[in-house]
């Protein structure tokens, strides 16, 4: 009996010392479990934080420079078309002593046709233009003039580069002519008179009746003998320069009413003259092409015939392009 006692007692001590121990191991291996998560997740959150503040850093010195390179590109624009602005004000200003007379006797001689005939008015109109050129150092060099018709009117249609365009052409062209403009662009001092001078007419582009009428207008007008000079382009917004934009069917009406010819003006570097940058003395070149008869045009819509016109331009924009490298390499070599 108490051999079976001290035997009880035996086991439960016995399962009492294993159960403490495994207890006590299990707390060991746990503890050591848990440390080594700990410090693992430590390292993990550590480098993940590490990762995160570096990429965070990366992208606000990428967000900076990208920040600073779009300031600066603006600011560079906001220059650029700053200059432009100033050169073409800077020449009116060298003007300004001029702008009175010049504007009351445009203004006149356009009220009174009766007493002034169309070419007067048209060599008071180069007189401007002599006077804006000079001042602003304008060289302009004119080709294919043997190509204009020598009788009836016809339709000039340029590429567009800028507020010198129509100036440029009219200063090289040997007989009066005149210019379609955007009506909006029209109601400037000077640019007023001087368009009433040549007689020229002011396009509505938002209002579809006015340019029919308008067109009709100019039709019958070029019937009569006028020589009239009108963009297909539209505008200059996109300030392209020598690249060519869409050219607008519709702006061949007026040529196909009238069964006129059409002149395809191809303009080189026009823009830099009061469009640009540029302060010094700038070149620019009309050459006048060879004109597309009305046979040669009667079949063709206006769409087939804005991209002839286009072509052509085109075409000896890229010759005209690559006789002047051939003329710096030239200049190079000889030097």
């Amino acid at each position: 009996m108490f051999q079976k006692l001290i035997s009880k007692i035996k086991r439960f001590l016995l399962a009492t010392v294993l159960g403490t121990i495994r207890l006590a191991w299990a707390a060991f291996t746990g503890t050591v479990k848990a440390g080594y998560y700990t410090v693992i997740g430590s390292i993990r959150l550590a480098y993940m934080t590490l990762i995160g503040t570096f990429r965070l850093a990366k992208a606000s010195v990428i967000g900076t420079f990208r920040l600073l390179k779009a300031t600066i590109l603006l600011n560079i624009r906001i220059m650029k078309a700053t200059l432009r602005r100033f050169r073409f004000n800077y020449v009116i200003l060298l003007n300004i002593h001029r702008a009175p007379y010049l504007i009351l006797k445009l203004k006149y001689w356009a009220a009174h046709p009766e007493r002034y005939s169309e070419t007067q008015r048209f060599l008071l109109a180069k007189r401007v233009i002599y006077y804006l050129s000079r001042t602003g150092h304008i060289r302009t060099i004119a080709t294919g003039r043997k190509y204009l018709p020598k009788e009836g009117g016809y339709v000039m249609f340029p590429n567009h580069q800028g507020k010198y365009d129509a100036l440029g052409i009219m200063r090289m062209h040997p007989s009066p002519c005149t210019v379609v403009m955007d009506e909006k662009k029209s109601h400037t001092i000077l640019t007023t008179q001087f368009l009433d001078a040549i007689g020229g007419k002011r396009l509505e582009i938002d209002n579809p009746r006015q340019t029919v009428k308008l067109f009709n207008e100019v039709a019958e007008e070029i019937r009569q003998g006028k020589r009239y000079i009108i963009f297909p382009e539209g505008g200059y917004e996109n300030e392209n320069g020598n690249d060519l934009g869409i050219f607008k069917p519709g702006s061949f009406k007026a040529a196909i009413k009238a069964k006129a010819p059409i002149v395809p003006v191809a303009l080189v570097d026009s823009y830099r003259a009061f469009n640009s940058a540029l302060l010094g003395p700038v070149t620019t070149f009309v050459h006048y092409l060879k004109p597309i008869c009305y046979e040669e045009y009667r079949s063709m819509r206006t769409p087939e015939i804005a991209e002839l016109v286009r072509s052509r331009i085109e075409e000896r924009i890229r010759t005209a392009s690559r006789r002047d490298v051939k003329k710096m390499l030239r200049r190079a070599q000889n030097a």
